[in-house]
């Protein structure tokens, strides 16, 4: 808008300083919506000091006068934010002992950080180590977990080699404590 048309704006609308503030912003003034409206007879919400019109809506209610100041909120506003799916979310999990409370390794997938991850809730031997790092897997402390990122390409391959290794060292381990192993339902 150019500086002639502002000035010429601010004078028509002289006297009303939402008008004149309207003019030098990309704004409706809010004087100008209210008696719109009211000259139609419809009540509306006026803001308060300091809010912005784009977040009000108006209350058609034959109850409110036109000049009293009622703030509706948006419902967005007072509206929780939607649930995702957690991330990472577990695929399988295996308990390494008989006792229910007892340590378990898991499997999970991060679709935010495209990996595939073996958490354990105790640390194991030193082979099983060397079988994670040799698969290509990086320890994350920050997640407590042995992470690596899928095959761009082809995720599934590197999502089919991790369920195996991740029973294979599962099973490996619940022999060891004398315990029969776990059938893998897509292997």
């Amino acid at each position: 808008m150019s500086r002639k048309r502002k000035e010429a704006t601010a004078e028509e609308n002289a006297g009303t300083e939402i008008a004149a503030e309207a003019a030098n912003t990309n704004t409706v003034p809010v004087a100008a919506i209210v008696s719109d409206v009211a000259a139609e007879g419809v009540p509306v919400a006026m803001p308060v000091h300091g809010e912005t019109t784009s977040s009000l809506t108006a209350t058609p209610t034959s109850d409110i006068a036109v000049s009293a100041p009622v703030v509706t909120r948006p419902e967005s506003a007072t509206e929780e934010k939607p649930e995702y799916a957690p991330d990472p979310f577990d695929q399988a999990s295996i308990r390494l002992t008989d006792d229910p409370k007892g340590p378990v390794i898991r499997l999970q997938r991060s679709q935010r950080y495209r990996q595939m991850r073996i958490q354990l809730d105790e640390k194991p031997e030193s082979k099983y180590l060397q079988m994670f790092r040799e698969a290509g897997m990086k320890w994350r402390g920050q997640d407590q977990a042995w992470s690596i990122q899928l095959d761009r390409d082809a995720p599934w391959r590197t999502a089919l080699d991790i369920e195996k290794l991740f029973f294979t060292v599962g099973n490996a381990i619940r022999e060891e404590n004398g315990l029969r192993p776990i059938q893998a339902l897509s292997l």
